[in-house]
């Protein structure tokens, strides 16, 4: 629990990534105390929260990026009955103002549930920030489709999750099999949520089929202006593409199967009998 080492270590990592111009920069679930909450250590360190906040705001203003610093647990109510732990992710601006905050809802198994607060029935934050409208959700949250459809339903546009998730947590008998089970499964569960609601993973492409980013665990490099850039040329591109299309053709082929056109259906544009004014119309 080498909280103020983390921290350094953190912020040696958000440091170059503003002098590479970097617009937002995202920390690990757990990044400053690890998961550790059997150590007798634990929950006092969980009490000093606030002051470490304040460094990632202060560093966020200073270093003019936006920080999503991991998660940070939080302790509440300390020596009360309402004493709780959360773990809680924050948007901070590169001005150092928090956007949006978010408390993990779904927590794992035993290893969390009894140590942790859920976030249990609140909704899912949708927050405005220098990057567009952000949704959060934290690890495990990502299991479950119902968070994302209610944050885009909201209008989310980005969503990030930082997120604690090692190979190791599959168990032996898995890992027998498939010794990267837990990534198959992580990167199966990213392109589902996708897919369901119909939005990218940080992959980029050109129309000529050439990747420009990909973004995955690590760290990775997702310009926003080279998007905006190929974006407008896409555009410019379909604008320019749209006279030369011409019309359907409508008649039927020799099986009495209409023709599609242009490479659509059974045969291309010019190809069937009809194209060729062999057979009636259709209409």
């Amino acid at each position: 629990m080498a909280m103020e080492r983390n921290y350094a270590r953190s912020e040696e990592f958000i440091r170059a990534a503003s002098r590479q111009h970097a617009q937002l920069a995202v920390l690990p679930e757990y990044h400053l105390l690890n998961w550790i909450p059997h150590d007798d250590k634990f929950k006092e360190a969980c009490s000093h929260w606030e002051i470490y906040l304040n460094k990632y705001r202060a560093l966020a203003k200073e270093c003019n990026i936006n920080i999503v610093p991991g998660t940070i647990v939080e302790l509440h109510d300390q020596g009360t009955k309402d004493e709780r732990l959360l773990n809680v992710a924050y948007f901070i601006t590169n001005t150092g103002e928090i956007a949006g905050k978010y408390v993990k809802k779904n927590l794992w198994g035993p290893i969390e549930r009894l140590h942790l607060t859920s976030s249990s029935m609140d909704e899912h934050p949708v927050f405005d920030t220098p990057l567009g409208k952000v949704g959060m959700l934290i690890c495990w949250d990502l299991a479950f489709p119902e968070a994302f459809r209610e944050m885009i339903a909201k209008g989310a546009k980005l969503f990030i999750i930082p997120t604690f998730w090692t190979l190791n947590d599959c168990s032996p008998a898995g890992l027998a099999i498939n010794p990267v089970a837990e990534g198959l499964f992580l990167d199966s569960m990213l392109t589902a949520r996708c897919f369901e609601n119909t939005c990218g993973r940080c992959c980029v492409w050109k129309l000529d089929d050439e990747m420009l980013d990909w973004g995955n665990a690590g760290v990775d490099n997702i310009s926003s202006d080279r998007i905006r850039k190929r974006r407008r040329a896409s555009r410019e591109r379909l604008r320019g593409a749209l006279p030369s299309l011409r019309p359907v053709c409508r008649s039927l082929d020799a099986t009495g199967q209409q023709c599609r056109g242009h490479g659509g259906g059974r045969s291309g544009h010019g190809d069937c009998r009809g194209c060729r004014g062999e057979l009636p119309s259709a209409s």
